[in-house]
């Protein structure tokens, strides 16, 4: 499967859980330094291996974060899929919370895997999505059931 054909797919679940965005991120459970190959989510859906970046996928964009340390490596990687680098840190790339404010539409829904992200991620996105009157579903591993 291509990285744009999993999105296909990606997408094809947000349309029958009617979300209007996915956050895939790179943890398992326990939060643990070194993760699991079945945990290895980001990286199986954008096709960056990197250590560290999240991706949030919406009905018509993907878009991987990554730091300094791999802006190289993960725009060599994405290259010829949709996703879009977006640059951590660096002026002109919105952050994560910026980009849902902006860009995710009122009352919408945002889905995740609540099982491999941390409480304080939760606690720091709260106050954007209730800024935007976006709703969390956090129940949901689309791309395990892709």
């Amino acid at each position: 499967m291509t990285t744009n054909e999993k999105l296909t797919a990606l997408r094809a679940l947000m349309q029958a859980n009617n979300l209007d965005a996915y956050y895939v991120n790179t943890a398992d459970a326990h939060q643990s330094e070194y993760i699991s190959d079945f945990f290895q989510t980001r990286a199986w859906l954008t096709g960056f291996d990197g250590s560290a970046g999240y991706a949030l996928v919406t009905k018509d964009k993907a878009l991987l974060w990554a730091d300094g340390r791999y802006f190289i490596q993960a725009a060599k990687q994405i290259e010829g899929s949709e996703f879009e680098l977006m640059k951590i840190g660096i002026e002109g790339f919105p952050t994560l919370t910026d980009y849902i404010e902006e860009n995710l539409p009122e009352g919408g829904r945002l889905g995740l895997d609540g099982r491999i992200v941390s409480q304080a991620f939760i606690d720091g996105l709260r106050p954007t999505l209730k800024k935007s009157k976006v709703e969390l579903t956090a129940d949901l591993d689309l791309v395990g059931d892709i």
